[in-house]
């Protein structure tokens, strides 16, 4: 059960460094092609919201449902 929890937790780690490096590049394009600070304020900080909320619980969602329908 430990190497269960350590490997959730390693990927959930992981999931979220990806989600970092997304976030970052989307921001980097989005300057080079000129977005201006309205851009930053609304629809970047929507779009990073969404994408963490997502990102957390699907794995806990799908850690429940193998759990749940295992026993």
């Amino acid at each position: 059960m430990k190497t269960k929890i350590l490997l959730y937790v390693m990927i959930f780690t992981v999931i979220l460094f990806v989600d970092y490096v997304l976030l970052a590049v989307i921001g980097c394009v989005a300057c080079a092609a000129g977005a201006e600070e309205s851009f930053y304020c609304t629809v970047f900080c929507n779009l990073a919201k969404i994408l963490i909320v997502v990102t957390t619980l699907l794995p806990f969602a799908i850690a429940t449902y193998k759990s749940i329908r295992n026993t």
